[in-house]
């Protein structure tokens, strides 16, 4: 895939799908209206998503750091776990005999990074803007 996309149009399209399954989980288990087998398919649509969005976040992620990559693996691995365990708390918390929290959790995450994704789209938008600025202001510069 990465021959043909770059690692951000496949996270966003991964993103996407999983955020639609997510909701479609939160709203068919919220309604009363999900089967197993329905319940099922649609977790392993949204687990499937997870294999493109992991590793392609975490190349990206990991590319400002080339001189301390190890360490920035240590904290993002940190991260990782750490979240994972607030947020299986929170699931086991909230337990109500169904899968609504499971699914509200998933949801909310998915909707968490597609939004973490968007405003850094933005700053990167932005950051490069702004050094696209300078260089053709360091041009005009030389020129004079």
């Amino acid at each position: 895939m990465l021959t043909k996309w770059g690692s951000d149009q496949i996270i966003r399209i991964a993103l996407s799908i999983q955020s639609l399954v997510g909701l479609t989980l939160v709203l068919l288990t919220a309604t009363g209206l999900i089967q197993l087998w329905s319940m099922v398919g649609l977790l392993f649509l949204f687990l499937s998503c997870q294999g493109l969005i992991f590793p392609n976040a975490s190349a990206l992620s990991m590319a400002p750091f080339s001189k301390n990559a190890g360490n920035a693996s240590a904290l993002m691995g940190f991260f990782q776990m750490s979240v994972g365990a607030l947020l299986s708390a929170l699931v086991s918390l909230f337990h109500d005999g169904t899968a609504l929290p499971m699914t509200g959790v998933m949801a909310f995450c998915t909707l968490g990074a597609s939004t973490v994704l968007a405003f850094g789209r933005l700053r990167l938008v932005r950051r490069a803007s702004k050094a696209l600025l300078a260089e053709e202001e360091a041009e005009m510069l030389n020129t004079l």
